[in-house]
C-alpha cells in the first residue's frame, strides 16, 4: 500500500517580524515493513533548511 501526505504550517502575526527560527520534525518514520519512498520539504520565504536525523 501506498500513502501520499501532505501537511501544511501556516504561521500568522499581530505585526511584521524580521526573523523567526522554526523547527519542524515531519519525516516519517521508517521501520520493519514502513519506509519513505520520498520527501521534500519547501518554505516560504525561503530560508535555511538544516537536516538532523535523529538516531
Amino acid at each position: 500500500m501506498r500513502l501520499r501526505i501532505e501537511h501544511t504550517t501556516v504561521f500568522h502575526y499581530a505585526e511584521p517580524i524580521s526573523e523567526a527560527y522554526t523547527e519542524l520534525r515531519l519525516h516519517p518514520f521508517e521501520a520493519a515493513g514502513q519506509r519513505c519512498l520520498r520527501f521534500s520539504l519547501e518554505t516560504q520565504p525561503v530560508g535555511e533548511v538544516l537536516i538532523y536525523i535523529n538516531r
